[in-house]
């Protein structure tokens, strides 16, 4: 049986802003800034571990047993924001791991395009890393592959909103899946491009660093000494 439209959903579609949005962008804002500590793509990282489910561009993708804790998290809160109801918050975790696979193969389709090998991907407990061959030769490569994560987060964040309102009216808990989403994968974005190391920003630092003083090695100090400060 299809759900009544809730507040959340009426906002997004109304331009208004309820309190259940300023909750589930709470939700949404705790649960981006815990996946995207685990973003990144690591060239010292084992190649991938847990279960080997599939491959995309030739890059086999992993799960690690850890996942399944997240979620199982997930699902249970983001239950909360259909009244309890589990299947649209199961929906809602796998497409948010769906999301953040999508942010590795961004990274990953990046590194391919430059010459780099990607042994794999995992998800795992805090999110998703990619296994490289090596890191990018050039301050430029580095600045592409970091940007590259991103850059798709936002594409489907953009495009999520867009689909918020004609899937409100097909039903109207698809068009809440579709603003938490899109809310989430803005966040993961934003998150990223936080500029200190680990995150992408961090990379991104790095390479403007490296290509202006022309030393990698102080690209990296700046962006670690960045990341230090914000925490």
């Amino acid at each position: 049986m299809a759900l009544a439209p809730s507040p959340a959903t009426a906002a997004a579609c109304g331009g208004c802003i309820s309190p259940q949005i300023f909750s589930c962008a709470a939700m949404t804002a705790f649960l981006g800034w815990w996946l995207s500590k685990g973003g990144k793509q690591v060239s010292n990282a084992p190649q991938g571990q847990g279960w080997k489910v599939m491959s995309l561009a030739g890059i086999p993708l992993y799960i690690h047993p850890s996942w399944l804790f997240v979620l199982v998290l997930a699902t249970v809160l983001f239950s909360q924001q259909f009244d309890g109801n589990p299947a649209y918050g199961f929906l809602t975790a796998l497409l948010l791991f769906l999301s953040v696979v999508l942010h590795e193969l961004g990274h990953s389709l990046m590194s391919l395009r430059l010459g780099v090998k990607v042994r794999s991907i995992t998800l795992f407990m805090l999110g998703g890393v990619a296994s490289v061959e090596r890191d990018p030769a050039t301050p430029m490569g580095t600045l592409l592959v970091a940007a590259a994560g991103p850059a798709v987060s936002a594409l489907l964040a953009f495009l999520l909103a867009l689909a918020v309102h004609p899937l409100s009216h097909i039903q109207p808990p698809l068009g809440e899946v579709a603003l938490v989403l899109a809310q989430l994968n803005l966040l993961l974005a934003l998150f990223n491009l936080l500029p200190g190391l680990p995150l992408d920003g961090g990379q991104i630092v790095k390479a403007l660093v490296w290509q202006a003083s022309g030393s990698r090695e102080k690209g990296v100090r700046t962006a670690t000494r960045c990341g230090q400060l914000l925490g």
